[in-house]
């Protein structure tokens, strides 16, 4: 396995997904995933960097171990994002997202 392929295959991914988001004028993202750790974390931090209103879905997310899961939810993606629980994702999309943003 070429190291080198694999970070041209992220990087297209990376550029493929700032080039939709910006195409659709997308302002907020609410994520969610299996790996937290890996695919989410990452996401997350694209989109924050892209300057897009980032959320993640707290029911939404998990991970190998619950301990890591816990780690990243508790310590890194609030850096990022705003945690949202269902309940309130839901009440966003009854009363508007603003009210369950964060800006990066």
């Amino acid at each position: 396995c070429n190291t080198n392929d694999n970070d041209n295959n992220i990087n297209n991914i990376n550029i493929s997904l700032e080039k939709l988001l910006h195409q659709k004028q997308i302002t907020h993202a609410t994520i969610c995933g299996i790996k937290t750790s890996m695919a989410v974390q990452s996401t997350i931090q694209l989109t924050c960097d892209l300057g897009i209103t980032t959320s993640v879905l707290a029911q939404g997310v998990t991970d190998d171990t619950l301990e890591r899961h816990e780690a990243i939810m508790t310590h890194l993606i609030p850096i990022y994002a705003n945690v949202v629980s269902m309940s309130d994702f839901l009440d966003g999309l009854l009363g508007g997202l603003e009210n369950m943003s964060m800006e990066c």
